[in-house]
């Protein structure tokens, strides 16, 4: 899925609803924020959160060892503001690494949420949205993102945030996304599961007839 829009349009606010959902259904998720924001703390406890372009290469890594070892259970990576991974591409080739990544992750039952505030082909290039089928467009600063994202300028006259459109395989449907509070947020989450403290025993033995 590719999630875009302008600053504002309520990005991470719907990313927070998908991966709430998510780990209700008891999905194993990544989260990797670029912008080193606060948006996905609350869910720390439940995931694997990540944060900075230094830390990227990282999941990269992580994500490429699920796939030499065939993974199979259902794994679901979110990528918040995937324009800032531009900066350290030239030494790093985050975008190679990524796109290769992209294209065989769904046989070993890896998904992508890649959520850009900007969707020029500059930021976001052919490698990466050929695997995208699945978008969902708030508004866009131009006509031509709009265009890029669903085919059509009507992206760019939506003015509330949270509004916007959801292409499904090229089929389009206006949408309004949700919000939840932290509040609301935390009163679904599910309890954190907590390791239990196994005690140390004293164990006694008895040597020349003294305890």
């Amino acid at each position: 899925l590719l999630l875009s829009g302008v600053s504002g349009s309520g990005k991470s606010t719907s990313a927070r609803t998908m991966i709430l959902n998510s780990i209700l259904q008891d999905i194993e998720i990544y989260v990797h924020d670029n912008k080193s924001s606060n948006d996905y703390d609350i869910f720390k406890n439940h995931l694997h959160l990540s944060k900075g372009i230094e830390e990227f290469s990282d999941l990269l890594k992580e994500l490429e060892n699920k796939i030499n070892s065939h993974n199979k259970k259902p794994i679901l990576v979110f990528i918040d503001e995937v324009f800032v991974l531009k900066l350290g591409d030239k030494k790093e080739k985050f975008y190679d690494r990524l796109a290769l990544i992209l294209s065989t992750a769904r046989s070993f039952n890896i998904h992508f949420v890649i959520i850009s505030q900007r969707c020029t082909t500059e930021i976001l290039p052919s490698a990466l949205t050929t695997h995208c089928s699945n978008r969902i467009c708030l508004q866009t600063s131009t006509k031509q993102e709009s265009q890029n994202m669903i085919y059509c300028e009507d992206a760019y006259y939506v003015t509330k945030k949270g509004y916007g459109y959801f292409s499904i395989n090229g089929k389009l449907k206006q949408i309004t996304t949700f919000y939840l509070t932290d509040e609301e947020i935390n009163n679904l989450l599910p309890p954190v599961k907590i390791n239990p403290i196994i005690e140390e025993t004293t164990k006694s033995y008895m040597v020349g007839g003294v305890e």
